[in-house]
Parts: structure tokens; sequence; C-alpha cells
């Protein structure tokens, strides 16, 4: 595992199957978010290039509903049954949306450690922003900061996190390829992961262990781990002290969040998000609500 490559914006700041099996798409592309089946709160796949960028087709041959759903199930057989709600067609299938973007792969990348708010900023723009979804890019570039991004409210307030697909880091590649159905979950799903978790706000700064802005200190096996050893995830919160199930009153717990089914009680949101609110996100940290 690569060594303290996962996210990008936080440190700007300073295999039991899902039920039905995996569930991809099929040859049909969605340039918008198609009608959706549940009003809860979930993550939304977005398929975005770089102008003028190369379009592998990752939206419709089934690679990214795969490679999430794999990544979802090793997350719920580490917290007992809890996952991330997904966007999903009413046949079960995950709605992966495509975009090109107005700016080229060399514009994004000039951002260095804002790459992540320059497409969010854009995917909000073009409609991307309801009030109760997060996204997640699948962004056809590279970064020349991270192999990926994430918004970490309350301090970075935003709803969308970001996998650079096409980045070297020290010359190795961020991504080898994602997993395909019968595939362990690698690298880019446990990126996906910690990022959308990074964008429910945690690891939060009451958590005993958190450290380098939205992180946790309590060893390279933690999904959440950032410090000086590779990162080899393994586990999610595995003292239940940080960012899971840890009970510490007032303090943002991915056990209680609004966007993991089965639905918990009393539901929580993330820090400071504004319910029933749409925002459009202006970049650096500026939002414009509605």
């Amino acid at each position: 595992m690569k060594p303290g490559l996962i996210c990008a914006a936080a440190l700007a700041l300073a295999l039991t199957l899902a039920p039905g099996g995996l569930a991809v798409a099929g040859s049909h592309r969605a340039t918008v978010d198609r009608p959706d089946v549940s009003p809860e709160h979930q993550v939304h796949l977005v398929y975005a290039i770089p102008k003028s960028g190369k379009d592998r087709r990752r939206d419709v041959d089934g690679t990214i509903a795969s490679s999430f759903e794999i990544a979802n199930v090793w997350l719920a057989n580490q917290t007992g049954g809890l996952r991330l709600r997904l966007d999903r067609l009413a046949d079960g299938i995950v709605d992966v949306t495509f975009v090109e973007l107005s700016q080229t792969n060399r514009q994004i990348r000039r951002a260095g450690a804002w790459a992540r708010d320059e497409i969010e900023k854009e995917i909000n723009a073009l409609g991307f922003n309801a009030p109760n979804k997060v996204y997640l890019a699948y962004y056809e570039g590279s970064s020349t900061f991270a192999c990926g991004g994430s918004a970490w409210p309350p301090k970075l307030k935003g709803n969308t996190a970001a996998l650079y697909l096409a980045t070297f880091i020290n010359g190795v590649p961020c991504y080898s390829g994602l997993s395909g159905a019968g595939d362990p979950p690698r690298y880019g799903e446990f990126s996906a992961i910690h990022e959308i978790i990074h964008t429910l706000g945690l690891v939060a700064e009451c958590a005993p262990h958190h450290t380098r802005a939205g992180h946790s200190s309590d060893g390279n096996k933690d999904l959440m781990y950032a410090g000086p050893l590779p990162l080899e995830p393994s586990r999610v919160d595995s003292e239940r002290d940080d960012y899971f199930g840890h009970g510490i009153a007032g303090c943002p717990d991915l056990a209680r969040s609004a966007f993991v089914e089965p639905a918990v009680a009393m539901p929580e949101l993330p820090p400071e998000w504004l319910a029933g609110v749409r925002c459009t996100y202006l970049g650096y940290g500026k939002r414009e609500c509605e």
C-alpha cells in the first residue's frame, strides 16, 4: 500500500455480497442525475473527464459501480453491516453520471492541493449539488499533490470527494486498476471510502487519536490513518474510539450518519450541513447557498 497518498483537501488545510449482488451499469450513458427512488441521504458517483481528456467509459462498462460496490461490501464487513447508501435506479443499478469538465487537466493540476475544489465547483455548477447527496468523482486526470481529495466539514465545507485516477506520486501510479466483480478491494476501493468518510466530517477533531486534519494516528492498518508509516488499511476504527461507534457525545460518528444504511435512529448530518439547502461551490472554501 502506498504511503500517505490518499487525501488531499483535508491536508490542504495546513466479502459477503451486497444485497442482490453487484448491480452495475449497462451501456446507456447518463449525463444528468437520473430520478431518485429514495429521498434518503446518499452517495452519487460521477465519472469526470477533463476538457478534451481521454474517455475510458468507466461509467458504462461497470468499472466504477463494481469498484464502489466492492468497497462498500468491505465496509459492511468491518462495521457489522452498515454501508454507505448509494444513489440507485429503480432496478437497483448504481446511478453513475458522466461529465466533461470545462477545464483541461493541465488547468486543474495547476490548482495543486485545491484540484478537488475545482472539480467540485464544476460539478456543482452542472447541477450536482442536491441537498441530500455527497458526490464521489472518479476523475480521469491527475494531481500534483495526492491520489485523492475531499471536503472535511466544518473546516472545509463541501459535498464532493475525488479520486485522481491518472496520478503518479514519485513515479508510482496511485491506481493500477479498480477492482471488478470477484476481486478483493485494492487501493482504489479503500481510497473511495476514505475520501467519503472525510466528506462526512471525519475524523473529527474531538476524536482521541485525531491527527493531520481529519485522520487517525491509531496505527497504519486503520483506514483513516495518516503518519510516517505506509498506509495498509485492513480495518475501520478497530478500537471504536475515533470515528465509528465511539459513543462520544457531540462528536461526529460514521455509525450515526444519515448517509449509511440500514438507516439508524436519529441520523446525523455532517458538521454544519445545511439540511434541505442547495449549495454551489465557488472554490477555495467558498460556497453560495439558496
